[in-house]
Parts: structure tokens; sequence; C-alpha cells
């Protein structure tokens, strides 16, 4: 439905603007063009239609854009961010209403590829932007499981798997109930993931605070690596890291004979 929500005149030429939807239009001597309304520093709201000779060639002709300054195009983008925002509420909306009718017994196809996962829902593919398919991936990411730990997870193969040139993707048609069961290992993963990383993080501040109240270096952690110098008669040296009293992180090479 479209609705004119101002009209003015440029150049003797007699404007309307018309609002239809997301989209601002403004018809002029029988001409409608798609317009943006947009503001200038310093000359303020305006219409800006591009690339729409028949329009833009009532004033000028030289040109394949033509700005018209008109203070209603503040109105008019107002109205278009509400009318956004309509459509995107009526869209989460049906979304919620859709995934609502899911049961624990409904079937969805978990997609988990080298780099990327989905979850699709048979004949509801859009569904797949719900915000809780859109978490289970999250998760599922944070347990930096691999396939195999998926199909340990759920106790099974995958029922299909395509091979890539550079890429492979695992299917599982599971049901909803499934990977509740599956989030929820997931979840006790990551939370295990996070407790590690708070303790190593304490570990980590002592060996620091040590350094500081002894004045003296602490071994963070040490490893073997290829020997970085070709002068010296050696194949692997030994690289440790340190804690030092001033905050810092040194390390040290040690060449092995």
């Amino acid at each position: 439905m479209e609705q004119v929500i101002a009209s003015f005149e440029k150049k003797g030429i007699q404007i309307e603007v018309v609002l239809k939807g997301t989209r601002v239009y403004l018809v002029a001597n029988g001409v409608k063009a798609s317009a943006d309304p947009l503001k200038h520093s310093q000359h303020g709201w305006y219409y800006r239609v591009a690339y729409k000779k028949a329009f833009t060639s009532l004033f000028d002709k030289k040109s394949d854009v033509v700005n018209l300054v008109h203070e209603s195009a503040e109105i008019a983008k107002q109205m278009i961010d509400e009318a956004v925002q309509r459509e995107k509420e009526e869209k989460q909306r049906k979304l919620e209403e859709k995934f609502q009718s899911l049961t624990n017994d409904s079937n969805i196809r978990l997609v988990w590829g080298t780099d990327y996962g989905t979850i699709i829902v048979p004949n509801q593919p859009e569904l797949s932007e719900h915000p809780f398919f859109k978490q289970v991936i999250e998760i599922l990411k944070e347990t930096g499981w691999y396939t195999k730990d998926i199909e340990e997870a759920i106790g099974r193969k995958a029922d299909d798997v395509d091979f890539g040139d550079y890429s492979i993707t695992h299917y599982y048609d599971i049901t909803i109930e499934e990977l509740k069961q599956l989030v929820a290992k997931a979840e006790e993963v990551v939370k295990q993931k996070e407790k590690q990383k708070e303790a190593e993080k304490a570990e980590l501040q002592a060996k620091f605070d040590e350094a500081k109240r002894t004045g003296q270096k602490v071994e963070i952690r040490r490893w073997t690596d290829d020997c970085n110098d070709p002068k010296e008669e050696c194949d692997l040296d030994i690289v440790i890291e340190y804690a030092m009293p001033d905050g810092s992180v040194k390390v040290e090479r040690h060449h092995t004979w």
C-alpha cells in the first residue's frame, strides 16, 4: 500500500513523496523513482535519486544522480526506520511461532563442516536463523569438537557425508530431543574449558606474583624447537618462557649438543 507523505516543488516541477513498505519513491511528471532520504552536514535533509535517467533528466540532463533538498526527507527516514522495525518484528514473530510448533520428536538436520555449522529444519529453512539453533551452533563451536566428538556424543556416525575439494561436511538427522542432549554435553565441555582457563590464568598470575616478590625470574613453560642458529652443531633448542619481576615475559633459548 502506497502512502503520500509529502509534496514539494523544485525547478517548477511538482514532486510527491510516496512511502511503500520500507522504500521511499519520488513521483514527478508521471515518472516514479526510488529515493534515499539522507542528511548532509551543511545542507540538511535531502532525497537522492540515482541512475533513473527518466527522473534525473527532469532536473539535470548531465548527471545520473540528482539531490533534492527538502525537510520532509527527515520524516521519510523516520517512517522507513519504523517500517523496517515493524517488518523485523513481524518476521521474528512468525519465526518464533514456527519454532514453538516444533516438538521434541521433530526432526532436524545438523550440518557440521570443516569450517562451519548450521541446523536445518525440513521444509522450513528460515528456522535456521532462530536464536535457539544459532546458539546451539555457537556452543558446539566453543567446544572445539571435531566430527568424531559429535559422533561420540550422539552415539553414532553421520547419516551422510559430502567430500568437497577443500572441506568435508557431515550431516546428522536427529530429533530436537537428541539435539538438546547433545547441547547439554557440549555445555558441560565448555564449562570445563572455562574452568581450565581460569585455573591456568590463576597459575600464571601466581608465577608473576612470585617473580615480583622474590625479584627472580620464574619459569612459565618450556618446549623444544628446531635449532635457530646454523652455526651451532645442534638439532634442537630448549626454549623457556619466564615471568619477570617487572611483569614482562622473557624467552630464552638453550642449544643442545
